[in-house]
């Protein structure tokens, strides 16, 4: 019997060192200002191959969308499609070619309507002209309006860095969304001072660097441009994406020249008391895992909080979703969500807390959907870059996270048939070098591990 207990206090020792010590696998410069943590868990044998602080809580950045995602998965139908009804309310009656009443759009808080990243479902303005013009209508007595009655938009971005907001990755969510709520600016053409409500301040100087500084204040319609911009050829015609303080506008004027082409006036003016409604058209979203499987690949923080929104209709978004996977028998004590995608830099996150996630999803009936919507490593989206050339190219596929001294990764590593067997997670905060010497770190940890 002594012998027993012996041999087990000898394999516990061993093992607690190995997990102590594997941080010690993560070596760049300045490694000793930085916190790491890691948590690696063969999910066929139970046994956890690597672990370092693993229920302190980290920054996490956009590894956050992998928990809304299970949310999404785990709350809504596989069906789950966003639907836009657009109505032609008023006297919905034709007098020759002329009808009073206004076009209504029922918003849905989709975050894909005219996305560029789904351009097979493009149109919309065009769709609801050509109804439009089908009916023998040439002027309509009213105007457009975004009902946006039964949709309430969470403020989940009211945590966001002033600086992140002005850009395309900082595009807030609205109960009305239109090209991924983003406007297109010409950074050197000096005339170009207005589109649609948006004011530009163009304060850029011809430098020997792109540096371009963009500032767009919460519900400000002013987006001020500031620091220096190469002038040469490739610049010459470059537009670059900031959001829009309005997509509502954006949609109206381009709804407008639709109807327009077609010789369709509208005059913003109505004086009628019937309220007939007459539906013209229905938008109809891509289904759920093509969205979180668009928002995972690409790290798209305005799909992500429009599926946070979708999870729960109202109320606090965040606290909902933690009560959701909770409800799962996950312990919850260690995470802290401001947002759905990531970008708040609030959001803390223990690498235990995504590791239990990951072998939840893995061992509920929804692992291939869920699994499925990780990008690849080495093959595509934020990770494609990540152990390109080695082994482990295409054997992993991880969620990434990354901003400013904050750089993590969680997921999966797959056999050769795409099943997850071991759940990944590594989260390093606060380092102080460059960031490609964190990759490289985290790429030798993986590659001695599996």
């Amino acid at each position: 019997m002594k012998t027993i207990k012996f041999f087990l206090t000898l394999i516990a020792l061993l093992t607690s060192q190995y997990l102590a010590q594997a941080s010690d696998l993560i070596n760049f410069p300045k490694s000793e200002s930085a916190m790491i943590g890691v948590y690696i868990k063969d999910l066929r044998t139970n046994k956890i191959l690597a672990s370092q602080n693993s229920y302190k809580l980290f920054t996490p950045a956009s590894v956050t969308k992998s928990v809304t995602t299970a949310g999404a998965i785990l709350s809504l139908n596989p069906n789950f499609r966003f639907r836009t009804n657009i109505y032609l309310i008023g006297d919905t009656s034709i007098y020759n070619d002329t009808i009073k009443c206004n076009i209504v759009v029922k918003a849905s808080g989709d975050p894909t309507i005219e996305s560029r990243y789904f351009s097979n479902r493009m149109g919309l303005t065009d769709s609801i002209a050509n109804t439009i013009n089908k009916l023998g209508v040439k002027h309509i007595l009213g105007e457009i309006v975004i009902d946006e009655s039964n949709v309430d938009v969470a403020n989940t971005s009211s945590t966001w860095m002033v600086e992140d907001m002005a850009w395309d990755y900082g595009t807030q969510l609205a109960a009305f969304n239109y090209k991924d709520n983003c406007i297109d600016v010409n950074i050197l053409d000096a005339d170009q001072n207005q589109l649609y409500d948006l004011t530009i301040d163009n304060q850029l100087s011809i430098g020997d660097t792109d540096s371009i500084v963009a500032i767009r204040g919460v519900n400000s319609n002013t987006l001020k441009l500031s620091g220096t911009v190469k002038n040469n050829k490739q610049n010459k015609n470059k537009s670059i994406l900031f959001s829009a303080p309005s997509p509502q506008n954006i949609f109206k004027a381009d709804l407008i020249s639709s109807l327009s082409q077609l010789g369709i006036t509208i005059s913003h003016a109505i004086n009628e008391t019937k309220k007939d409604s007459r539906l013209i058209h229905s938008h109809i979203s891509p289904k759920r895992d093509e969205i979180l499987r668009s928002l995972m690949v690409r790290s798209d923080n305005l799909f992500a909080e429009g599926m946070l929104n979708a999870i729960t209709l109202k109320g606090n978004r965040t606290d909902s979703l933690i009560s959701l996977i909770k409800s799962k028998g996950i312990n919850v004590n260690t995470i802290t969500l401001y947002d759905g995608s990531g970008l708040s830099r609030t959001d803390r996150i223990s690498p235990i807390f995504l590791g239990k996630l990951y072998e939840y999803m893995v061992k509920s009936n929804f692992s291939k959907q869920y699994v499925a919507t990780f990008p690849i490593v080495g093959r595509e989206g934020t990770v494609k870059r990540l152990l390109t050339g080695t082994d482990l190219a295409g054997k992993l596929r991880l969620k990434s996270g990354s901003m400013g001294g904050v750089q993590c990764y969680g997921g999966y590593k797959i056999d050769d048939n795409g099943e997850p067997t071991h759940a990944v997670v590594i989260m390093i905060n606060h380092y102080n070098c460059k960031s490609a010497y964190i990759r490289k770190a985290i790429e030798r940890l993986l590659l001695k591990i599996f």
